[in-house]
């Protein structure tokens, strides 16, 4: 997440952008999902028609890129089982594999690194340890950067 999820004044957000802004919303969605129990469908739903292009506290946020967006939370649904294997594996008994925001950001990563081998390894744990950072100040952070370096060995 190189660059701001605010739109800035004027400028039309760059490809990057929208694709750092469709990592954080999926992280989002999947934890939604994992909370209240909706589906994949519905959650991208209630992103477009309640999040998409809205304006925060004075801040128009960047739009996601819904292709990636939709890849991602329609994956990590579909491979929940196998996504959920691999992070466990990677926990290796560690507590916090029952948190469920730090458990979305793993899904979302370990399903890129998975299913989209045209994007770079090291891109892909830079967007998730970002948003990580955005969530969390203590040790999840290296331990988000552990497991999906690990999981980048074992599937690239």
């Amino acid at each position: 997440m190189s660059e701001s999820p605010q739109k800035p004044s004027g400028k039309k957000p760059s490809g990057n952008a929208r694709a750092s802004a469709a990592r954080l919303t999926a992280v989002q969605t999947i934890y939604q999902m994992a909370i209240t129990g909706v589906d994949g469908a519905q959650g991208l739903r209630d992103y477009r028609d309640h999040l998409a292009e809205q304006e925060m506290e004075g801040d128009m946020y960047v739009p996601a890129e819904t292709g990636l967006l939709s890849r991602i939370v329609l994956g990590v649904e579909e491979r929940k089982a196998d996504i959920a294997g691999m992070i466990a594996a990677a926990f290796e008994g560690k507590t916090s594999a029952n948190e469920p925001l730090l458990h979305a950001i793993l899904a979302c990563g370990a399903y890129e690194l998975l299913v989209e081998p045209e994007t770079d390894t090291a891109l892909i744990i830079g967007e998730y340890l970002d948003i990580t950072h955005a969530f969390y100040e203590g040790s999840e952070n290296k331990l988000v950067n552990g497991i999906l370096d690990r999981l980048a060995k074992e599937l690239r």
